[in-house]
């Protein structure tokens, strides 16, 4: 695990998660093609940037946890992953929207 800034907000982590989801290239180096083939279920349809919010929030809360849990969260490349689906159906990410319901997720513990 790399150790990291104390102050990293939840709106720059989702600035580089759709910033990643954007880039082709960062999307080969992650491996992204085919990773949620068994992953989604048809209820993403129904609210995919709400989905992807809740997945973003479990991943923040695994990777701020004390102990070190691997696979605790998704992963980089399958929210990179999320979100590129998310930009197929709905077009452009409004990052605003995203953290809101991603702070909303973290607050609710």
């Amino acid at each position: 695990m790399v150790d990291r800034p104390a102050d990293v907000s939840v709106s720059a982590r989702i600035t580089r998660l759709i910033d990643l989801a954007r880039n082709e290239e960062a999307s080969k180096l992650l491996g992204v093609e085919g990773l949620l083939e068994d992953q989604l279920d048809i209820t993403f349809l129904d609210d995919p940037l709400d989905w992807v919010a809740y997945d973003i929030a479990q991943a923040i809360k695994a990777a701020d946890a004390e102990e070190d849990e691997e696979g605790a969260g998704p992963t980089l490349a399958t929210l990179v992953a999320e979100l590129r689906l998310y930009r197929l159906l709905r077009g452009e990410i409004d990052g605003i929207a995203l953290g809101r319901l991603v702070q909303g997720y973290l607050e609710e513990d």
